[in-house]
């Protein structure tokens, strides 16, 4: 019998190493045992900290030696108090549209005046004049504060070169007390006033410096009517009616 039994545990050692016969499964460990160290606990369900975006940590002081210095963010659009120029108002509402649709030059018999530009229907409550380019504070202006500025009120001839000629009178703030708001540099190259229609026109610094060269709000002491230009218009006068801006929205300075 001895014989037997050593060839039964020669044959079954053989089929262990060929991988024939799977060995013993050695025990689990206790599922009571505490993790390693090292080990990293991830929740079944993502707790409401889980699913947030964590913030960005502070870089170090070295991590900041070494990083490229950010870039200089835009300025911040200023807006002037109603408390600078203080005054007693009558709150405007949008004057109404013109009922027909007028061309090039043509009359409107409503105010005797020629139109041209493509009128914009603008609520006085929202519109902002924004002053911009190379000044001090960039600035957003309203009607209101616009109203409030001292007021000069002048009647001359808008002239369009070989097409017609319209006299009448206007009213506002001089445009360059309006521009020195903002803080002006010394030296000025340019300056460009945009309309809300996209139409702009640039004007030499010296027209704007001409104590009649106005930001009308008013025309023959009422409201400027839609078709020429509320709530705000540039008044040039001796100078071409291209310059003179209609429903004006913005000014560069450059």
């Amino acid at each position: 019998m001895k014989a037997p039994a050593t060839v039964v545990f020669v044959t079954l050692v053989a089929l262990i190493l060929a991988g024939c016969v799977a060995p013993q499964a050695t025990a689990p460990a206790s599922p009571n045992l505490e993790p390693p160290a090292t080990a990293t606990m991830v929740p079944a369900t993502p707790t409401a900290a889980a699913t947030s975006v964590p913030a960005t940590p502070a870089p170090s002081p070295t991590s900041l030696d070494a990083e490229t210095p950010a870039a200089t963010p835009w300025p911040t659009v200023a807006s002037v108090t109603t408390g600078d120029f203080p005054c007693d108002l009558t709150r405007w509402v949008a004057p109404t549209p013109p009922p027909v649709t007028y061309s090039f030059g043509e009359l409107d018999p409503t105010t005797g005046l020629h139109v041209t530009g493509n009128a914009q229907v603008i609520d006085p409550l929202t519109w902002r004049l924004e002053i911009t380019g190379t000044v001090a504070t960039p600035l957003m202006v309203t009607l209101d504060q616009i109203r409030c500025m001292p007021r000069q009120e002048i009647q001359c001839t808008l002239v369009c070169p070989e097409t017609f000629e319209d006299t009448t009178t206007w009213a506002g703030p001089r445009l360059w007390d309006v521009l020195s708001m903002a803080g002006l540099p010394e030296e000025i190259s340019s300056i460009r006033l945009v309309g809300a229609d996209g139409y702009g026109a640039w004007i030499p610094v010296s027209l704007a410096q001409q104590d009649d060269s106005l930001l009308a709000y008013e025309w023959q002491g009422e409201p400027l009517p839609i078709l020429h230009g509320f709530p705000l218009r540039a008044v040039f006068p001796e100078s071409p009616g291209y310059m003179w801006v209609k429903w004006l929205v913005r000014i560069e300075i450059r």
